[in-house]
């Protein structure tokens, strides 16, 4: 047979080649990012708008309407939802599969900032591209028996998150829980009345002087210097002092029309953790980051920074999706082990040969070092579907592998013919063949799958 002969001529070349394939597919292997679930490009934005405690009659006409138009603005716009709410709206645009949304997200969000002088000026609007990467990966809780909530709170937000943000890969960071500290205005309606004021009145007060202005441009040193105004109060006495027109007459202070204090934040959402009161702290990847490595980078953090958790807090993991995704690899990585061992005692209690025993045993794990290079060179990575692809070939490897490795023996063994190795090969191989081709062909439909469905199911079939 050409083929074996071939290959016996061009041994060395050929085992070299294989080592530096297996090689690089270990170290490509050690690189690949890991999650639970495939990179899918799902052709969908997100808005969503905070307008307050509006009643949603009028956030209707105000805030659903223009940004429902907004959107239809895009390029490759085919469907718009839109659920209105007592404050708040939450806006779907669909793309076609195969659109650019790293392009379509840009251009939603400009239009969103188009229209935005023309909403209630207390709205607040998100734009998200929708992907598996926006949902958190790791979730961890902060409790104390001695802190208040306010001073977790003020933990995560300005000791924890910063240091989070510094990891590779981290994309958001979502605290939620505790309670944040306001300013609260407790008006006196004998005092407003008296001076002919309503609360819309000192509300437009406070936002015409708790603001920083610009005062123009002055020059010295042959430079031009931007002046600011900064009326902004930095302290409940400054709150208190601030001005009030009132209609023909004297300005009142904030102070006259009511009672100034600081308190806690009104918040109708409760977060515990243990039966305890808690600030969830949730860590948000980005598309192509490793899940493993960011959980790692975080425990390291941690326990060479001790000083950033203060005596009597307590810093606990309620959501680890790195535990899911090491405990898979390991899975797929028992099964190899355990496939090489079987296999080989298979063949060495059947055919007595260490040596072709060594050949069908090496098979596996370099067949699997190669997919791993292949996945790499793909853009794939590390997750459910990929691991199920390649525990699923591992039998099929070993299989052809024992066959072949049977019939060679053999040949060998009943002197079938001179060269039992070619001979061997030869009578299997269309066999052979046609069993690699009948499971091929079964996969390639699920590689040519649109939508969804296909989005997670040809990570499996490329597998």
């Amino acid at each position: 047979m050409k083929l074996v002969e071939s290959s016996r001529n061009r041994r060395v070349a050929i085992w070299l080649l294989l080592l530096l394939l297996a090689a690089a597919g270990v170290f490509q292997a050690s690189r690949l990012p890991s999650a639970i679930f495939p990179s899918v490009t799902f052709p969908l934005v997100k808005v969503i708008a905070d307008v307050g405690e509006a009643p949603a009659k009028q956030v209707m006409p105000s805030v659903t309407r223009p940004l429902e138009e907004a959107l239809l603005r895009v390029p490759g716009v085919s469907l718009v939802r839109s659920t209105t709410s007592r404050g708040s709206v939450e806006l779907a645009a669909q793309f076609s599969w195969g659109t650019d949304m790293q392009a379509a997200l840009q251009r939603s969000e400009a239009e969103m900032q188009r229209v935005r002088p023309d909403l209630p000026p207390q709205t607040r609007i998100d734009v998200q591209w929708m992907n598996p990467a926006v949902f958190p990966i790791l979730g961890y809780a902060l409790t104390s028996d001695s802190a208040t909530q306010f001073q977790l709170r003020e933990l995560a937000d300005y000791t924890l998150k910063p240091e989070l943000f510094r990891i590779p890969g981290v994309a958001r960071i979502v605290v939620s829980g505790g309670r944040q500290r306001e300013f609260q205005i407790q008006l006196d309606r004998a005092a407003l009345e008296s001076r002919h004021l309503a609360p819309g009145d000192v509300v437009t007060a406070i936002r015409a002087n708790h603001q920083i202005l610009s005062a123009g441009l002055t020059e010295a040193n042959h430079e031009l210097y931007l002046t600011l105004v900064d009326g902004r109060a930095d302290s409940i006495d400054a709150l208190r002092k601030l001005a009030v027109p009132v209609p023909n007459g004297v300005p009142a202070t904030l102070g006259d029309l009511g009672k100034v204090d600081v308190a806690d934040q009104v918040s109708y959402v409760r977060t515990t953790s243990e039966n305890k009161p808690a600030v969830l702290v949730n860590v948000i990847r980005q598309a192509d980051a490793n899940t493993v490595a960011i959980a790692k980078a975080v425990d390291d953090l941690f326990r060479s920074r001790p000083e950033l958790l203060p005596k009597g807090v307590q810093w606990t993991t309620f959501y680890d999706q790195a535990r899911y995704v090491s405990d898979s690899i390991a899975g797929v990585r028992d099964a190899i082990l355990i496939g090489v061992v079987l296999a080989g005692l298979v063949l060495l209690l059947f055919l007595r040969s260490l040596r072709l025993t060594a050949v069908a045993v090496i098979a596996i794990p370099l067949c699997v070092a190669i997919v791993a290079l292949g996945l790499g060179l793909l853009g794939q990575t590390l997750n459910l579907m990929t691991l199920a692809g390649v525990a699923a070939a591992l039998g099929l490897i070993a299989d052809d592998a024992i066959v072949v490795i049977e019939n060679i023996h053999r040949h060998r063994e009943e002197a079938i013919s001179p060269d039992p190795t070619a001979s061997g090969l030869a009578e299997i191989l269309p066999a052979l063949v046609g069993s690699s081709l009948s499971t091929i062909v079964i996969f390639l439909p699920f590689a040519l799958l649109t939508g969804v469905v296909g989005a997670f199911f040809k990570p499996l079939a490329l597998t």
